[in-house]
C-alpha cells in the first residue's frame, strides 16, 4: 500500500448516518456527490468500499430522516371558520405556509382563517440542516351554510290551523381566485364547493308556541290560540353546517268574531219603529 492510499478518506454507514473519516486532516470537503456516482473509498488493510448515493448529498451536510407533515385542526368545517396547523416535521428549521387564501406565515405552528366557502389546498415547505426543501400539501373543505327561507305569513282566526313549509336547497359555490398582496402569492386559486343536504329543522316560536325540532320541512299546526308569532327557523344540514332565518308576524291569530245585537222601540205600546243595532265584533 503506497502513501497516497494512507491519506484517503473512508466513509461507513451507520444506520441513517454517514461517518467521514480520515488517517488526517480532510480539509473542507464540501464538493457535492451526484445521483448514482460511485465513490471508491479505501483503507490501509482493508477491503475496497463502494457507496451508491440515491441523492444529492455532500460530505459536511446530514440531510438524512428530514420529512415534512402536518396536521390541521380540521379538514372539512363550515363557513367561516378558523383552522390550526400543527407541524409534524422533522429535522426542520424553517417553514414557509402558503394557506390557498392569500396569505403566508412563517410560524411553526400557525393558523389561518377562512371567510369564505371552498377548497383551499394548504402547502408546507420546510428547510432544515442544509438539505433540501421538502414540501406536503393538504387540501380544506370549507363548506357554505344552508340558506333557508322563511314561509308566507298566515292568517286566521282561533282556534287556527296551518301547514309551514321551509325550504332549503344546497348552496353551489363556483371555483374563485383571491387576489394576494407581496410577499403572498399574486392569485390563490380556490375550488368550487356544494354545500351540504338539510337535515335538521327547527321551529322556534320564542315560547308563544312550543319549539318544533324535526328532519321534515313540513310543520303541521293546530288550534292555535289568539296571538301574533315570530317564527326562527334554523336548519342544519349533513355537513353539520347550520343557519338561521327571522321572520315576524309569520302566524297571525284573531279571535272568532261574537254575533249579538240590541233593540230599542220608539214607543212601547202599540205600534211603533224599532231599531236594531248590531253589538257583535271582528277583531283582525
Amino acid at each position: 500500500m503506497n502513501e497516497s492510499m494512507k491519506n484517503r478518506p473512508t466513509m461507513t454507514l451507520k444506520g441513517n448516518q454517514y461517518l467521514n473519516q480520515t488517517t488526517q486532516n480532510m480539509g473542507n470537503l464540501t464538493k457535492p456527490v451526484l445521483r448514482n456516482q460511485i465513490m471508491r473509498i479505501a483503507r490501509p488493510g482493508k477491503l475496497l468500499i463502494f457507496l451508491l448515493f440515491a441523492g444529492l448529498v455532500s460530505f459536511t451536510q446530514q440531510v438524512l430522516g428530514q420529512t415534512a407533515s402536518f396536521t390541521p385542526s380540521a379538514t372539512e368545517t363550515c363557513t367561516p371558520s378558523t383552522i390550526n396547523f400543527t407541524d409534524n416535521s422533522t429535522g426542520a428549521t424553517s417553514w414557509f405556509w402558503d394557506f390557498g387564501n392569500s396569505n403566508i406565515s412563517n410560524l411553526q405552528n400557525p393558523s389561518a382563517n377562512y371567510p369564505q366557502p371552498g377548497i383551499y389546498t394548504v402547502t408546507l415547505t420546510i428547510n432544515g440542516g442544509g438539505g433540501p426543501s421538502l414540501i406536503t400539501s393538504q387540501q380544506i373543505h370549507v363548506y357554505p351554510k344552508p340558506n333557508p327561507a322563511v314561509p308566507l305569513a298566515m292568517k286566521g282566526c282561533e282556534l287556527f290551523s296551518t301547514v309551514l313549509t321551509a325550504v332549503a336547497t344546497p348552496v353551489v359555490v363556483a371555483p374563485f381566485t383571491i387576489a394576494g398582496t407581496f410577499p403572498a402569492p399574486l392569485l390563490s386559486n380556490v375550488g368550487g364547493i356544494t354545500g351540504g343536504t338539510a337535515t335538521t329543522y327547527t321551529w322556534n316560536f320564542f315560547g308563544d308556541l312550543p319549539t318544533v325540532v324535526q328532519s321534515s320541512p313540513v310543520l303541521n299546526l293546530t288550534n292555535i290560540p289568539v296571538g301574533i308569532y315570530d317564527l326562527l327557523l334554523t336548519v342544519t344540514d349533513d355537513k353539520g353546517c347550520s343557519n338561521s332565518v327571522f321572520k315576524q308576524s309569520v302566524i297571525t291569530v284573531s279571535a272568532k268574531p261574537t254575533a249579538d245585537f240590541s233593540f230599542l222601540k220608539a214607543n212601547l205600546c202599540g205600534t211603533g219603529n224599532v231599531t236594531f243595532s248590531c253589538t257583535g265584533a271582528i277583531d283582525y
